[in-house]
C-alpha cells in the first residue's frame, strides 16, 4: 500500500498539482479479521471487525494531506465519513449545491488547525438493516444481532466489554430515541418489524 500511494503522490508532484491537490486516506471499516491474527490487520484491543457496528468496525484512521496548506499534526477530535462531503464543498466554494439534510459537518477549520466541536453532535450508522450504533460524546448504544441495545461508555471503556444498558436505561433511552429521529428508513435494508 505505502509504494502504491507513494507512486500516486509522486504522479501528482510530477504533473505539478501537488499543492492544489488535497489527499484524503480513510477506510469504511476496520479489520477484516479481529487480532490476535494480525498478519490480516488488526483492530488492536478493539471490540468488532469488519461488517460490525463494535469500535474495531468502524474507528479506523483519517490522514488529510495538503501541501503548503496544512500543518503536520495529530488530532483527536471525532471525523464521521459524512464530514468528508461538506468539508470539500467548502474548499470547492460549492456549499450552495449541498442538501440539506446532511448528517455530516465542515471540518476545515481542524484542519488548519482552528478549534471544533465535532464531539457533541449524534453519530449514527446502520448495517444490513439489523445492525445499528449511535454516538454522542462518550456514549454509544449498539445493536448487533439482536434488538436488543447494548450501551458504552467510550471513555471509561474504549473496548466496550462493559455494557451499561441496565445500569443507565435513561442514557439508553435518550439515545435510541435520537437514533430514531436521524434515521431514514430505506426499502433496501429494513429494520426488524418494518
Amino acid at each position: 500500500m505505502d509504494r502504491f500511494i507513494g507512486r500516486l503522490v509522486q504522479e501528482i508532484d510530477d504533473l505539478g498539482l501537488r499543492e492544489n491537490t488535497i489527499i484524503i486516506f480513510a477506510s469504511d471499516n476496520g479489520a477484516a479479521i479481529q487480532a490476535p491474527l494480525e498478519e490480516f490487520g488488526s483492530n488492536g484491543s478493539l471490540k468488532g471487525r469488519k461488517g460490525q457496528l463494535y469500535e474495531g468496525g468502524i474507528r479506523v484512521p483519517f490522514i488529510v494531506n495538503w501541501k503548503g496548506k496544512i500543518e503536520s499534526k495529530v488530532l483527536d477530535d471525532l471525523v464521521y465519513f459524512p464530514d468528508v462531503m461538506p468539508t470539500l464543498a467548502h474548499l470547492s466554494n460549492s456549499e450552495d449545491f449541498l442538501p440539506d439534510n446532511l448528517n455530516g459537518v465542515n471540518i476545515v477549520p481542524l484542519l488548519y488547525g482552528d478549534s471544533l466541536d465535532t464531539y457533541n453532535r449524534l453519530l449514527y450508522w446502520e448495517f444490513t438493516g439489523k445492525q445499528r450504533a449511535g454516538r454522542l460524546g462518550d456514549w454509544k448504544a449498539v445493536t448487533i444481532t439482536n434488538d436488543k441495545l447494548e450501551l458504552y461508555n467510550l471513555k471509561d471503556d474504549p473496548f466496550e466489554k462493559v455494557n451499561l444498558a441496565e445500569k443507565h436505561p435513561e442514557i439508553l433511552h435518550s439515545l435510541e430515541i435520537k437514533m430514531d429521529e436521524i434515521r431514514v428508513p430505506s426499502p433496501n435494508w429494513p429494520l426488524p418489524g418494518e
